[in-house]
């Protein structure tokens, strides 16, 4: 009984820990896919530059040379440390990568690009919503086990076997349950365990909590049931928190941008990345109300 008792809940634990980082990793590829870098150096890697500003809130902005006599662009993670300036800004930052690489740097030769006003990480609040997500997607998979086995079975020692394997083949959606001839179902007693279908408002709540991550994120999301009705104020008000969040994160990214450029003589820009495909979509369906009429 007690390894029974153990293998179910090491199933759940690998369960939970699935379901929480596939939602963490599927949030996790839109946000370190948010921006568009312009004119970066090409030994830049741009996927690793949002993946550090994810995953520490920062980055170092410098130029070394690895190779005499030739100048190359790095933007790598870093520790920020050193006499903070009068807005209580670090000054010093050591440099450092997996690879053995380090350098150590200043304000005045190399730029830090932070993640957002705040100067953090978004991991944390990836972790928040995919957790929320996680948690409704766990309870609809209770939600319909317990739709498929609405009783408790209380059987004699001998007989458990058997039920166990007539359990499995419910819970593995067997199309025939094949009993054992030698199965006496009148010394089994049940306990009525039937509860609600609430899948459908489990599903709507997951939406809820999607769309509220995807708003954290900066990406629009208003979806609605037909059902449902969002009256102005709702929509501007959803409208107005994507947009102050884009401008957040793309406001630090932009001052990095003009910083690096006074520095180093450069030309990089950034933008937000689905910006463009919505002014894209925007126009399209404009074009196509106009050849309708």
């Amino acid at each position: 009984m007690k390894n029974d008792i153990k293998t179910y809940i090491t199933y759940a634990d690998r369960r939970n820990n699935d379901v929480f980082w596939y939602n963490f990793n599927r949030l996790k590829k839109k946000a370190i896919t948010l921006f568009e870098w312009v004119n970066l150096p090409k030994e830049i890697d741009e996927r690793y530059l949002e993946l550090m500003l994810c995953d520490n809130g920062y980055v170092c902005f410098f130029k070394d040379q690895v190779v005499e006599g030739v100048d190359t662009y790095f933007a790598l993670q870093c520790t920020l440390g050193g006499r903070f300036n009068v807005y209580n800004i670090p000054t010093i930052y050591q440099i450092y990568t997996a690879s053995g690489y380090q350098a150590r740097r200043n304000a005045t030769n190399s730029v830090i690009i932070y993640n957002n006003l705040m100067h953090t990480p978004t991991v944390p609040t990836l972790m928040y919503h995919a957790y929320n997500i996680s948690n409704i997607e766990r309870t609809i998979d209770i939600n319909l086990n317990q739709l498929k086995r609405p009783y408790i079975f209380l059987v004699p020692e001998n007989q458990k076997f058997s039920f166990q394997k007539l359990i499995a083949d419910i819970k593995n959606n067997q199309d025939v349950i094949i009993g054992n001839k030698d199965l006496n179902l009148d010394s089994v007693a049940n306990i009525n365990t039937i509860t609600p279908n609430n899948t459908l408002e489990l599903y709507n709540l997951k939406k809820r909590y999607y769309n509220e991550a995807l708003t954290d994120l900066g990406i629009n999301n208003l979806q609605v049931d037909k059902k449902e009705r969002l009256v102005a104020d709702e929509v501007s008000s959803n409208d107005e928190d994507v947009k102050i969040t884009r401008n957040e994160m793309l406001a630090m990214r932009k001052m990095a941008c003009k910083q690096i450029n006074e520095m180093f003589g450069l030309n990089v820009d950034v933008r937000f990345r689905l910006q463009n495909e919505e002014v894209k979509n925007k126009e399209e369906k404009e074009m196509k109300e106009t050849d309708e009429v």
